[in-house]
């Protein structure tokens, strides 16, 4: 149970960052003009993006396990659990990348989404093959921490 309390509050943590970055971007997608002042200013928003991703995020995910690995000491439990916060990771922000497109109201599809480069496409949905190998991950992850 606490275990899926941590995912759940990961996941979620990962979400709530769809509205700050929503309110960050203001109106991007909905006219011209808003997207093409921010693909200048998007040297900044890279630079956010990377402190985000690679810095701040890893540290959330990390702060579970570091912190009952200080609490009880269990090696092989904290080792365990963090396949589960990487688990999170992987599918909290593919979701968190989803629900930033919803939030703002744009149109995601290859054309306005042009960062993504190669799509799947499933049945009459197309989705970046980032969500699909990230969520993939996450899914593996999560067995693997099943089967420990």
């Amino acid at each position: 149970m606490f275990e899926l309390l941590i995912f759940i509050y990961l996941v979620l943590t990962f979400m709530a960052f769809s509205f700050v970055e929503v309110a960050n971007y203001k109106d991007f997608g909905s006219k011209k003009r808003n997207r093409k002042i921010w693909e200048k200013q998007s040297q900044a928003y890279s630079q956010y993006h990377k402190a985000l991703w690679y810095l701040f995020f890893p540290l959330v995910v990390m702060m579970p396990a570091f912190t009952f690995f200080l609490l009880t000491k269990q090696a092989y439990q904290t080792f365990k659990l963090l396949f589960l916060c990487f688990s999170a990771y992987c599918i909290g922000g593919t979701l968190e990348d989803r629900f930033f497109f919803i939030l703002a109201k744009m149109k995601f599809c290859p054309k306005t989404v042009f960062w993504f480069k190669k799509w799947f496409k499933i049945l009459w949905f197309e989705v970046p093959t980032f969500y699909v190998y990230s969520i993939l991950t996450g899914i593996v992850l999560l067995a693997i921490y099943f089967i420990l």
